[in-house]
């Protein structure tokens, strides 16, 4: 598509011609290093998006480099990455690579983003069990982020009557 885009447009008028400046997947450097990543973590961003559903060193690069920089920039990255690769190869091979048994890929980012997940879990549950769930408690679920404390607020979650059982002693 890259090559069909960078064709001169030809204007109309003797000799006015567009070379749009388009870059392609060959024009994306492939970045494995993380370090390389925390120094431009947007160049991390497009070489995921051209390079890793074939080479899954650059996704790990990716994750490990964002580790490196502050969380509130991190979290933008994960997010254009994410949108980049919806429904690409590229998209698929993080998820494959997560589910394999010989790869436990971690790291605070990741670990953030399953304790949202099961943050959000407490909250599904309560409301499936229909307790009221004023909005500092919301609040306090939420901001959690210690995997067994919401992991024993998941269970707690699926049995109690009222919000104060979930954060009992």
């Amino acid at each position: 598509m890259a090559d069909w885009y960078a064709e001169p447009i030809r204007l109309g008028h003797p000799g006015f011609v567009l070379r749009p400046l388009v870059v392609g997947p060959s024009g994306i450097p492939v970045v494995t290093d993380p370090e390389e990543v925390k120094r431009c973590p947007s160049l991390g961003v497009l070489s995921a998006a051209a390079h890793g559903g074939q080479d899954m060193d650059v996704l790990k690069a990716l994750h490990t480099g964002l580790d490196l920089i502050d969380r509130e920039r991190a979290t933008k990255y994960i997010g254009f990455t994410l949108n980049l690769l919806a429904k690409t190869e590229g998209q698929a091979a993080p998820e494959e690579l997560m589910m394999t048994d010989t790869y436990e890929y971690s790291s605070a980012w990741t670990e953030s983003l399953k304790a949202e997940g099961r943050a959000e879990d407490v909250l599904l549950f309560l409301n499936a069990c229909g307790v009221d769930v004023p909005e500092e408690a919301r609040r306090r679920i939420s901001e959690c982020r210690d995997l067994d404390q919401l992991g024993l607020w998941v269970r707690r979650a699926a049995t109690i009557n009222h919000i104060d059982e979930l954060f009992a002693e």
